[in-house]
């Protein structure tokens, strides 16, 4: 049986899952599929719900890691897939070969931008189960230039595809071999298989979905959204629930659908409920017109005026003692489009925040100062190595210090062993044209000063 469970956020999908797996304990085996992002989340939350012995009878799972699990029985697991540089180098290959009849692509296809785009094509295609053929047809029925494209495409394609499986060997991505193995390995036999979080399915995804409503014991789909809603933010959900219903027309297997609801709880509740709705606004003692409605929408001409607003918003509540700044959050979709506004209006506003994002591990000065003195040795003291550890604050030079010492260094163009020979640098730090003496000699004892520091 195929089960569609569909309803808006916080109608107890996700708990509901976790329970009827409790439930069905040891009595059968149970498979989680969620999105590679979630899988971790995911998995902690299914044992705080169902005790340390949920491993016995249940797991959460990925598509490419339901793949590993396949393939270690249907065999295929050590194959290694090409990473993105073998599949580059794979289509220029196929390009190059076939450059002599090739009549739109011949010139493009010599760039790597082009290949990078045209792999990115490729892979949309293998995933929507588009095949060379229907290039091949649907370029005899258009004709002209559009023909002469899909024809070269569809001969590329046709021509890639051939060479990942070349010489007995399957180099194809894990989705595909997973496609082809899921049906022969049994692995979903007779389980109760759950797929949650996702918003569609492309057609590599409904192939396995296929399978599984061929050989699970139960098949359980939850999709975000209402049933009978006409928001355009519901139509995927919507979409992807009727190409369930037809998957499993044409596997035989009943359906059963069911709305979850939940009553709006609180005023973004009711927003999240309500804005996009037809009709009017209104939850408890609020209407959208009260002026106490403790929900504000507002529309800006740009991010800066946002990050404006938001300014003067913090501003009035702080000076009003109605709040402290540690007790104001900024949320931001696109954080990395508005972190150099706020830094930039805040600090104007002289409101102090601290910005809660993700960073690359090796730009914190720690390692910083480590990579960029280890860089210096191995590389001969070049100017970028030395001054990527210089610059994190923690080798004993303030960022005065760092940018007389770098002045000097351009000025002269100071590298290699320059930096730890015995004797001083000797050179005008105001250039050829003035002499050394007064301000310029006082100017290079503190540039020899700071080269020691450095040097020991």
């Amino acid at each position: 049986m195929l089960r569609i469970w569909i309803g808006r956020a916080h109608t107890g999908k996700s708990m509901r899952i976790f329970r009827e797996i409790r439930e069905l304990g040891d009595s059968s085996q149970q498979i989680l599929l969620v999105p590679e992002h979630a899988s971790h989340q995911m998995e902690v939350e299914l044992c705080r719900f169902c005790g340390d012995t949920a491993s016995r009878h249940s797991e959460v799972l990925s598509f490419r890691r339901l793949g590993d699990r396949v393939l270690s029985q249907a065999g295929g697991i050590a194959d290694t897939p090409l990473d993105a540089g073998g599949k580059l180098l794979t289509l220029q290959r196929c390009v190059s070969e076939l450059a002599p009849v090739l009549t739109v692509y011949r010139r493009p296809s010599r760039k790597a931008a082009f290949l990078k785009q045209l792999l990115d094509l490729f892979d949309e295609l293998h995933a929507y189960e588009v095949t060379p053929e229907t290039l091949s047809e649907k370029a005899a029925e258009s004709g002209g230039a559009t023909g002469d494209k899909l024809r070269d495409l569809g001969l590329l394609y046709a021509a890639y595809e051939a060479r990942l499986c070349q010489g007995g060997r399957d180099v194809r991505d894990r989705m595909s071999r997973l496609r082809d193995g899921l049906d022969s390995s049994g692995y979903v036999r007779d389980k109760d298989v759950y797929l949650h979080g996702f918003a569609y399915f492309n057609a590599q995804e409904r192939e396995i979905l296929r399978v599984c409503l061929r050989q699970a014991r139960s098949v359980t789909v939850t999709l975000l959204g209402e049933r009978n809603s006409r928001e355009d933010i519901f139509a995927p959900a919507l979409k992807t629930m009727e190409q369930l219903r037809r998957l499993a027309k044409n596997a035989a297997c009943p359906v059963e659908i069911e709305e979850m609801t939940a009553r709006a709880a609180g005023p973004l509740g009711a927003l999240e409920r309500y804005f996009f709705a037809e009709g009017p606004f209104r939850i408890e003692n609020y209407s959208l017109s009260d002026a106490v409605f403790p929900i504000r929408i507002r529309e800006s001409a740009n991010a800066l005026a946002e990050v404006e607003q938001a300014a003067a918003d913090i501003a009035r509540l702080a000076a009003a003692g109605k709040a402290r700044f540690r007790d104001i959050a900024l949320a931001a979709r696109n954080f990395a489009d508005y972190e150099g506004i706020i830094e930039t209006v805040f600090a104007r506003w002289e409101i102090p925040v601290y910005l809660n994002r993700r960073s690359d591990i090796l730009e914190k000065p720690v390692l910083s100062l480590l990579n960029g003195v280890l860089a210096s040795i191995a590389n001969g003291y070049e100017y970028e190595d030395m001054f990527r550890w210089l610059k994190t604050g923690l080798a004993g030079l303030d960022a005065e210090e760092c940018a007389i010492l770098e002045n000097y260094v351009l000025k002269w163009e100071i590298h290699g062993s320059m930096w730890i020979r015995d004797t001083d640098w000797t050179e005008n730090p105001e250039g050829y044209a003035s002499a050394l003496e007064g301000t310029a000699r006082e100017r290079l004892e503190q540039v020899n000063a700071l080269r020691r520091r450095v040097r020991a």
